[in-house]
C-alpha cells in the first residue's frame, strides 16, 4: 500500500499535479479520509514530529483553544493523546501501533467522541521517490488515513466533509513542522 502510495505521489509531483486529499468513502455508519503530502524531512523525523502533537495540531481543533495543551502521555506505545488545561482534560486518543513507517492512534476526535464511535488515525511516512524512481531519504511522502465507524443513527456521512478539512489541515501542519525540525537540526 505504501509503495503504491509513494509511486502515485511521485508521479503527481513529476506531472505537477496537486497532492491528494479525499473522502475515500462515506456512509451513514462511517467514513474514510486520506490526505497525502510531501515533507522536506526524512520519514523518521516526520514520525518523531507526529508524536509531538502540540508541534503540529491546530489550536482551532482543541477544546482549550491552545495546541500547547496537547501531549502524548506517557511518550510510548499505549500513550494517551491528551489535552489538559485549567478547566478540564480530554483524552483524544491512544497510540496503539508504532513501526518504522507507521503510527496508529485509536481516536474519535472532536465532536465524534460523544457519538460512541471507533476512529483509527494512521500516520504513514516513507522516503519520497525522485523522477527516476530512486528513494530520496531526505524527503518523505506522508499520508494520514482516518477511518471512523459507528451506528447508522450517527449520520456520519454528514461529518465527513468537516473532518476532511481538519485532517487536510493537520497533514499540512505535520509536513511543515517536520521540515522546521529538520531545519532546526541542521
Amino acid at each position: 500500500m505504501l509503495r503504491s502510495f509513494a509511486n502515485a505521489l511521485a508521479a503527481a509531483i513529476v506531472f505537477g499535479l496537486p497532492a491528494m486529499a479525499e473522502i475515500v468513502r462515506s456512509a451513514e455508519d462511517g467514513f474514510q479520509i486520506e490526505v497525502e503530502r510531501q515533507a522536506a524531512a526524512p520519514p523518521e523525523l516526520v514520525l518523531e514530529t507526529a508524536l509531538d502533537i502540540a508541534a503540529w495540531w491546530s489550536s482551532d481543533h482543541t477544546y482549550s483553544g491552545a495546541a500547547t495543551n496537547l501531549r502524548l502521555e506517557p511518550f510510548e506505545e499505549g500513550g494517551r493523546w491528551i489535552e489538559v488545561w485549567d478547566d478540564g482534560v480530554v483524552e483524544h486518543g491512544r497510540l496503539v501501533y508504532r513501526s518504522e513507517n507507521t503510527l496508529r492512534f485509536e481516536a474519535s476526535l472532536g465532536p465524534l467522541q460523544s457519538l460512541g464511535l471507533t476512529g483509527i488515525l494512521g500516520i504513514y511516512a516513507v522516503p519520497a521517490l525522485d523522477e527516476d524512481g530512486v528513494e530520496n531519504d531526505a524527503i518523505s511522502d506522508i499520508m494520514i488515513d482516518y477511518r471512523v465507524s459507528g451506528s447508522s443513527l450517527s449520520d456520519l456521512d454528514g461529518y465527513a466533509p468537516m473532518v476532511d478539512r481538519v485532517i487536510e489541515d493537520a497533514t499540512q501542519r505535520l509536513a511543515a513542522a517536520a521540515a522546521r525540525s529538520r531545519a532546526d537540526a541542521e
